[in-house]
């Protein structure tokens, strides 16, 4: 149950991401969240950015320095202590469950709903969506929720199969592994 921060100290940071330490020691975060921001950036044209659950603020820098506008905020303290110095009057301590004050272009939310009690995920969700507006892409007149295109492929005899396919990072094949078949 998260009801605070204090859970997000100096030891989870340290060995909680896997095998690298999540901090500026470790230059995949900047290339990772680099990554990232670039797509985003690409896909979207954002102006001005909230990253809800930002941590460290690896993607709130990555935006910056590429020009963009972008504020964070995160439940752990000690998470914002750690945000690059000139960037933390932009990133905040605190529930994203509460208002987000002020319009963004774009919201991104990467590994934190998971770690909410369900009401507070609800109450984080309704925050985010009051700050910004639905993307609207022209080519885009089918979306539908993932279920839908699985259903759409199932009744043609279709199952989704996960294969295991390794990355070169040890991480696991993420969607390059998903594949339709009968």
């Amino acid at each position: 149950m998260q009801t605070d921060g204090d859970q997000y100290d100096r030891a989870y940071y340290a060995c909680h991401y896997g095998p690298l330490p999540y901090d500026r020691g470790e230059k995949h975060w900047g290339i990772f969240f680099g990554g990232i921001a670039d797509e985003l950036i690409r896909s979207f044209a954002p102006r001005r950015v909230f990253d809800a659950g930002c941590a460290v603020g690896f993607l709130v820098e990555a935006f910056w320095d590429r020009g963009v506008e972008a504020y964070g905020r995160d439940i752990s303290d000690h998470a914002i202590s750690q945000v690059r110095p000139e960037l933390r009057p932009y990133c905040a301590a605190g529930s994203i469950a509460v208002p987000i004050d002020g319009r963004y272009d774009l919201i991104t939310c990467i590994e934190f709903l998971e770690q909410m009690e369900e009401s507070a995920a609800i109450s984080a969700v309704a925050a985010m969506t009051r700050a910004t507006d639905d993307f609207k892409e022209p080519t885009h007149i089918n979306v539908r929720p993932a279920i839908y295109r699985r259903r759409l492929f199932a009744d043609q005899g279709f199952a989704l199969r996960i294969a295991n396919a390794a990355r070169p990072d040890g991480a696991d094949g993420g969607d390059a592994g998903v594949r339709w078949g009968i």
